[in-house]
């Protein structure tokens, strides 16, 4: 286990606070934001702990490590240390989530655009089906700038939830979004 470094710094607020330092938040769907430049920031709606704890961990995928070149691999970095982060709160029982967060990962279904159903259903082939620690397979994603993956051919069959990623208007390889459905 390692400790999240000080360099982060995650804002939870109302809608309103984070609608005024990002106006991507205007967008109601928009509950996360992360930049992953010079300084590493991670903005997230205030809402019910469990969701706010998955957005956050979504974020933290994008921002410990340093952005990909391709906005696919970004994704599936992301999505691996999310199910890192979902499975360490439901092992260790974190803050009381155990059922709450588990019942949330297992249901997730990210957007259907190409990029973030695409990149979830190879992060959930490599762990579920391969057997890879999602953990292990975030570092092996990050640890290579030129990492990238011919998503097309992946299966786009994910479970049903009424959580969704979807891609900010102006994303970068350096800012990403996270989106309730």
């Amino acid at each position: 286990a390692k400790e999240l470094p000080e360099s982060i710094t995650i804002t939870v607020a109302a809608r309103e606070a984070l609608q005024q330092m990002h106006r991507q938040f205007l967008n109601r769907g928009i509950v996360g934001l992360s930049l992953n430049g010079s300084e590493k920031e991670i903005f997230a709606v205030a809402g019910n702990l469990d969701e706010v704890m998955l957005v956050i961990g979504h974020e933290l995928g994008h921002v410990l490590t340093p952005a990909l070149g391709s906005q696919k691999a970004e994704e599936a970095k992301a999505f691996a240390f999310e199910m890192a982060w979902a499975q360490a709160i439901f092992e260790h029982d974190i803050a009381g989530l155990r059922n709450s967060i588990n019942a949330a990962a297992i249901s997730m279904k990210p957007a259907a655009n190409g990029l973030h159903d695409l990149a979830f259903a190879f992060v959930n082939a490599a762990t579920m089906i391969a057997g890879k620690e999602p953990l292990a397979l975030h570092s092996e994603i990050a640890g290579r700038h030129d990492f990238d993956i011919d998503f097309e051919s992946e299966s786009q069959a994910t479970a049903a939830a009424p959580v969704s990623y979807v891609p900010l208007t102006n994303s970068t390889p350096h800012r990403a979004g996270y989106q309730s459905g």
